[in-house]
This record gives C-alpha cells, sequence and structure tokens, in this order.
C-alpha cells in the first residue's frame, strides 16, 4: 500500500484499465479500501469510469460498500450525475435504503440533486 492506498485504488484513480484486470486476475482483494474507506468501485464511480465500473461489478465488488462518510457508489455516481453508473448499480441490487451521515438515503440524494431520476 502507498499513502493508504492499493495498488488496485491506485490503478483505478488513475484509469488504468489494463492494470485493474491484471491486478483482478492476480487476486487482490476487490474490496480493500484506502484510508477514507472507500473501495475501487466508489473511487471509480467518482471518476466517472463506466467500464472500471462494469468491471468490478463483474468481479463481484461489494456494491454497497460504504465509505468512512456513509457514501456508497450509488451516492457517488448521482451526486456525479452519471446515470449510466446509477442504472448499471441499481440493475445488479444497489441498496436504496442505505443511509448517508446527514440521514438522506440514496434515492433522495438522486432527486435532491435533480442528476439521477429512478422509476419504481
Amino acid at each position: 500500500m502507498v499513502s493508504g492506498r492499493s495498488a488496485l485504488i491506485l490503478a483505478v484513480m488513475n484509469g488504468h484499465m489494463s492494470m485493474c484486470d491484471f491486478l483482478i486476475r492476480r487476486g487482490v482483494d476487490i474490496n480493500a479500501t484506502d484510508i477514507y474507506g472507500n473501495t475501487a468501485l466508489m473511487i471509480a464511480a467518482e471518476k466517472n469510469c463506466v467500464d472500471l465500473c462494469q468491471t468490478l461489478i463483474e468481479k463481484e465488488a461489494d456494491i454497497n460498500a460504504k465509505g468512512r462518510n456513509g457514501g456508497t457508489a450509488l451516492i457517488i455516481a448521482s451526486l456525479n450525475g452519471n446515470t449510466e453508473i446509477c442504472q448499471m448499480l441499481i440493475e445488479k441490487g444497489a441498496d436504496f435504503s442505505l443511509i448517508y451521515n446527514d440521514d438522506w438515503k440514496d434515492d433522495k440524494w438522486a432527486g435532491k440533486n435533480y442528476k439521477f431520476q429512478y422509476e419504481n
């Protein structure tokens, strides 16, 4: 780990898809967190990396993992206005009932920010 970040998280942060694939094939912990409690999937969602999110989800990343501040990949993607990642997470079963630190739910974050709409 460098600066509290795993090799996979650093690869995601820098958008290195081939390195991510290599590390995943080598068996790294796909759900390892950085010093802030963020997983590789959360960081990929923050950086709007659709392909990386897809790969991480396919490799069984925890789509409902919560960072230290309570944020999930769905909240992060919603706040960034990335409907494609939001839809991907929802289709894979992302939990709308998880609470963010200020008691907003994922679905309220999405609606509050007018960046993502989800119809039940």
